[in-house]
């Protein structure tokens, strides 16, 4: 029991901090001035790291098993990029 607790702790770790830059490709790509700080604005108008974290959690679960239950693993990759997109475009609304 201890290692499946390390192991979920390990998953949230990870996830808390790639959601820092969640949004740097995107802004990037906009050509943003000043990306990781606009990057952490959109991340907080999100929700902040934890309610990021949430909504990634969900996302990457697509992404990863998604080839599991049928559905194409580079299908679900791209769905879950696009994903991310959408929700970059939505914020900057």
């Amino acid at each position: 029991m201890p290692h499946a607790l390390g192991f979920v702790l390990a998953v949230l770790a990870f996830y808390a901090a790639e959601v820092q830059g969640l949004f740097l490709f995107p802004l990037l790509m906009d050509g943003a001035e000043h990306p990781w700080r606009s990057g952490r604005a959109l991340l907080r108008r999100a929700g902040g790291t934890a309610g990021a974290v949430g909504t990634v959690l969900m996302l990457a679960g697509v992404m990863l098993l998604g080839g599991l239950v049928g559905r194409g693993w580079v299908r679900c990759w791209c769905l879950g990029c696009l994903a991310v997109v959408h929700w970059y475009e939505d914020l900057r609304a």
